[in-house]
């Protein structure tokens, strides 16, 4: 099923990108702020190691240690004698923060990048189907030798003039179904020349690719289903164009 794309206006998309901008930017800061004094912690405990080594021994190196916790408040709690169990007992939280980051960054590494998720979106948004297949159009699937672009289906390459002519026609029907698919009526059935000698005629007895023999599949929907306009051949007219002979 489809996800429903919200609407907005420029004015609200436009406030809401002024807002995530400035989300943005605070996060920034304190990433900053993190990393800097996780620095200054690091950079204090490899002055202990000097001392230890090379200065005043052992005592003077955690004084150090000791001067690095206390300014932030970062002291261990005094009723904690055993050092190793008062590690392993705190340690499990941090790791398991640990692994769910990486977890979520394994999603967001398969996950669609935000410009093309916002651009499935954007196809799909107030613009119809492929009246062959029923999948998604690209508004600028195809271009042109002097930059224009115009849409394109993304599964069988069905194409029309514009996107505007792309969505004016009538919404395709289901294709019938196997217990459904039965001789025509005389009135459905005296429709089907015209549809085969419109295809027919773009034809020009060459062979033509997948998207002639996609066409060629849905000649019995579009007869079953007569379009209240002449749009659809046109969409068909664009499937066709895009084929190209074998030889």
């Amino acid at each position: 099923m489809t996800e429903k794309v919200e609407e907005l206006s420029r004015g609200e998309a436009l406030a809401r990108v002024a807002v995530l901008e400035a989300e943005l930017a605070q996060k920034s800061l304190l990433v900053r702020e993190m990393d800097l004094m996780f620095g200054r912690m690091l950079l204090g405990m490899r002055a202990a190691v000097i001392e230890e080594e090379h200065g005043k021994g052992a005592e003077a190196a955690m004084v150090w240690i000791f001067n690095g916790l206390v300014g932030p408040g970062e002291l261990p709690p005094e009723e904690e004698k055993d050092a190793q169990a008062y590690f392993d007992r705190e340690v499990k939280a941090i790791d398991e923060g640990i692994r769910q980051i990486m977890d979520e960054r394994k999603a967001l590494r398969t996950a669609p990048a935000p410009v093309e998720r916002v651009e499935q979106e954007a196809r799909r948004a107030g613009n119809l189907p492929c009246p062959f297949c029923g999948c998604d159009v690209d508004p600028k699937g195809w271009l042109r030798g002097d930059g224009v672009r115009g849409p394109e289906c993304d599964n069988c390459g069905a194409t029309a003039a514009s996107l505007e002519a792309w969505n004016k026609r009538t919404t395709p029907q289901p294709a019938p179904t196997a217990a459904q698919d039965e001789p025509f009526d005389d009135e459905a059935g005296e429709q089907l020349p015209e549809v085969v000698e419109a295809i027919r005629a773009r034809e020009e007895s060459v062979s033509l690719v997948h998207g002639l023999k996609t066409a060629l599949r849905e000649i019995r929907r579009i007869a079953a289903h007569p379009p209240e306009d002449k749009a659809i051949l046109d969409i068909a007219d664009g499937a066709l164009a895009r084929a190209a002979p074998e030889g």
